[in-house]
């Protein structure tokens, strides 16, 4: 849908997050995805994922961490969303 820059969409991300901890909304699945290291598919797996829950009609974030990688806006062709 969107594409959040960080440090600048912080307080959107902030209370997305404060939403979950204060059991607003329907319970979620949430789904974290950790990489052994560089190029084992960690990014690949996370954006399919995303997209494959997003196109069955649920409430999906996906949420990059790492502040090394490539970005997963990249990987998804949303470089230039805003």
């Amino acid at each position: 849908d969107h594409v959040l820059m960080l440090p600048d969409g912080e307080q959107w991300l902030v209370d997305r997050i404060a939403d979950v901890a204060e059991g607003v909304g329907r319970p979620a699945l949430t789904v974290g995805v950790i990489g052994g290291r560089g190029g084992a598919g960690a990014s690949t797996l996370a954006c399919a994922l995303a997209v494959t829950s997003a196109r069955e009609g649920l409430r999906t974030l996906l949420v990059d961490a790492d502040p090394l990688g490539g970005g997963l806006d990249v990987a998804l062709g949303g470089e230039t969303a805003k």
